[in-house]
Formats: structure tokens, C-alpha cells, sequence
């Protein structure tokens, strides 16, 4: 087992935090395709569903992503992985920032994208640890 890092708590504040700022965007998803678009184009209404599926189908997988590395912290599996807990709390804290910034001004869909790459990279590096501790026996 890793010693402690002093990461956990950031990191679990920051990856709680994210969790609920994507709820609240999936929550309200049609204001937030609609800021995505140029003003001409916020009338077109099949502009605005087409996009609405994008971000709806982002957010939903971005929750479920920040759900399933949640769920991994809590279990424990990489508690005490200094590298880990430091590289989540990085990407989720950008993550929370700018998403919180898209909700206040304008949502942008290709930024949007870039995030959920590094969150998608963060679970998938949780899932391997917890891969790695559970199935291949190795110590934690």
C-alpha cells in the first residue's frame, strides 16, 4: 500500500463537485445547446435539437464516467495512489473550472470534447488500477 499523499480529500471534493456540475448541465440541457449556438442560428429549431443530442449524449456519458471513477475512489482501490489522486484532481478541477465558465458565458461543444477526453483518460486509468488490484491480485 502507497503512503499518504495528502491528494485524497482535494480530490474527492473536486471529483464530487464535477459530479454535480454535469448533473445540473444535463438538467438543463436545452439552455445549454441553445448558449452553444451563434444568436442567428438559436431560432433554427432543428440546429438547436441536433445539438441538444450531442450535448445530452456528452454529458450523460461524462456523468457516468465521473460516476464509475467516484465509485472506484470510494472503494479504495487507488486511495493511496499519489500519481493518481494528483493527475484526477488536475483533470477535474480544469474540468469543473471550465464547465463553470461554459455555464456562466457560452458553451462551447468542441472544448466540451477535450474534456471529456481527459475525463474519459482518468476513469480509464482508475479502472485499470482497480483492474490491476481485483482481478490480477496485485497489491494494492
Amino acid at each position: 500500500m502507497g503512503s499518504h499523499s495528502g491528494f485524497e480529500v482535494p480530490r474527492f471534493v473536486v471529483l464530487l463537485g464535477h459530479f454535480v456540475l454535469l448533473i445540473v448541465l444535463l438538467w438543463d440541457v436545452e439552455v445549454v445547446a441553445k448558449s452553444s449556438l451563434p444568436w442567428s442560428q438559436r431560432d433554427d429549431h432543428s440546429r438547436v435539437e441536433s445539438v441538444q443530442t450531442q450535448i445530452t449524449a456528452g454529458l450523460a456519458t461524462s456523468t457516468t464516467l465521473v460516476a464509475i471513477e467516484l465509485t472506484c475512489f470510494m472503494i479504495g482501490a487507488s486511495l493511496f495512489f499519489p500519481t493518481q489522486c494528483l493527475s484526477s484532481a488536475v483533470v477535474h478541477s480544469i474540468s469543473f473550472v471550465s464547465l463553470a465558465f461554459f455555464m456562466a458565458d457560452t458553451f462551447h461543444v468542441k472544448y466540451f470534447w477535450i474534456l471529456f477526453v481527459l475525463t474519459a483518460l482518468s476513469c480509464m486509468a482508475e479502472v485499470t488500477i482497480l483492474f490491476g488490484a481485483l482481478i490480477l491480485n496485485k497489491p494494492l
